[in-house]
């Protein structure tokens, strides 16, 4: 559960051009193709291992089809790293805000990435506009609090070295 809502494991892949293991969590396991919204653990297993900085570094870059909304970074509640906060806009077979958070993990780092599927915008600036609003709603602010506050045990470490 997240914020009242439930999330089923649909997916899980190693990509071998990018070193990075996702696991895809999504609202309506029934129609995935079609779902609300989405978690998806990104594990990156670079070599060196890289930082949350590093990471986020990457992920900050704007590619064609999106737009960063908020960039930020605050120190994690229980040690006192610094996560890296990226909030987006992404137009493709559909629109999504994308609400993520870099953390180190492991002496390496990850991704949790909360999407939220938004109505065909018509530009990349209504797209962002819709992603605002929505960010702001009470359902945005709890699922984007919820997001945030994830931070994943040493269980999928295990986990990861088992699948690879």
């Amino acid at each position: 559960m997240l914020a009242g809502h439930k999330f089923t494991r649909v997916d899980e892949y190693y990509d071998l051009a990018t070193n990075i293991w996702s696991v895809i969590f999504v609202d309506d396991p029934k129609h995935p193709a079609s779902f609300a919204d989405e978690v998806i653990l990104n594990f990156y297993d670079w070599t060196p291992k890289p930082t949350a900085e590093t990471v986020a570094t990457v992920l900050s870059e704007e590619r064609p089809g999106t737009r960063n909304v908020f960039l930020f970074k605050s120190p994690d509640e229980s040690g006192g790293a610094l996560v890296y906060h990226i909030v987006s806009v992404s137009q493709g077979r559909a629109n999504f805000v994308n609400v993520m958070s870099i953390a180190g993990w492991e002496k390496s780092a990850v991704n949790v990435d909360f999407s939220h599927r938004l109505r065909a915008g018509s530009d990349l600036k209504g797209t962002e506009e819709e992603a605002r609003q929505w960010l702001l709603s009470t359902e945005g602010e709890a699922l984007r609090n919820a997001a945030a506050a994830l931070r994943l045990g040493l269980g999928w470490g295990e986990y990861l070295r088992k699948v690879r």
